[in-house]
């Protein structure tokens, strides 16, 4: 009999991409808010305050006088049950109290003014790579003279893995800008993150092919950023390379291989991501 050789073999692990899980600490954490706020304590205290505010309106005009010097005394000490504050009977969907634009009319979060940091402008830089499909189409609109689609998959500064879709519209106007749209999704779900923004730039700004290349303006869109990009401002450039393809969908005009290359400076007060709060011990 030959003599056997046993085979150098071993278990291995092979890598896969890293995933932050979600955290169990937003469900405890809504877990304990429902049940404190359900508590027979927190209950009293409501019932107590909505029956001081009956007895208030009930007193005499003096004793009103006295109870508001009384509760100014407590407002301005920070004591008291509620720590000062003093809640409404009547609705408060009013807009001194929607944001920051009336009441005080400035909030140095979401909008500081004044010169930033250089570590500052450092975080504030952003950019990205995407490569995918691009389909030129007809205009819907009697004012569109045609349409880009674009997905496509890359990498950005914030999100390792990340996805684009992107749409542009050529106005039938010559003299009008071309315009569009973006929105970028962290392909990790867990950290809700999408960076919505709004395109612009001089009709004049295409290739050899009469293909919009280049957006000098790039805004956030209020309505599709979220996570890491929630109440964020930005300003940037969008470039575009299109490399054709023989085939062409029926109906489409063109359609091919496009790359897109970001480069930007958002700001953001970086209070809407969901992760930054995985390490909270509850």
């Amino acid at each position: 009999m030959g003599r056997r050789y046993r085979l150098a073999r071993k278990p291995d692990l092979e890598q896969v991409e890293r995933r932050e899980l979600l955290s169990l600490v937003t469900n405890l954490m809504a877990a304990r808010h429902n049940g404190v706020i359900n508590s027979p304590k927190v209950r009293a205290m409501l019932a107590d305050a909505g029956t001081t505010a009956a007895r208030a309106q009930s007193t005499s005009s003096s004793a009103a006088s006295g109870a508001t010097a009384t509760a100014s005394a407590s407002t301005a000490s920070g004591s008291g049950k509620n720590g000062g504050f003093v809640p409404s009977s009547t609705s408060i969907a009013v807009p001194e109290n929607q944001g920051y634009q009336l009441n005080p009319g400035y909030n140095l979060v979401l909008q500081p003014t004044g010169t930033a940091t250089p570590a500052e402008v450092k975080r504030q830089m952003f950019k990205a790579t995407y490569r995918g499909t691009y389909v030129i189409a007809p205009g819907s609109y009697s004012s569109q003279e045609s349409q880009v689609f674009i997905r496509g998959t890359g990498t950005s500064t914030s999100m390792l893995h990340s996805d684009i879709q992107m749409r542009i519209a050529v106005a039938s106007d010559p003299t009008l800008q071309t315009t569009g749209a973006a929105g970028i999704f962290d392909r990790n779900l867990n950290s809700n993150t999408v960076l919505g923004v709004n395109l612009a730039g001089p009709r004049s700004d295409v290739d050899s092919h009469g293909r919009p290349n280049r957006f000098t303006t790039m805004t956030i869109d209020v309505n599709a950023a979220a996570g890491v990009y929630d109440e964020a401002f930005s300003q940037g450039v969008v470039n575009l390379t299109y490399i054709p393809s023989r085939k062409k969908l029926p109906g489409s005009i063109e359609q091919g291989t496009v790359i897109v290359k970001i480069n930007a400076q958002i700001y953001s007060g970086l209070v809407g991501f969901i992760l930054r709060n995985s390490s909270i011990n509850p």
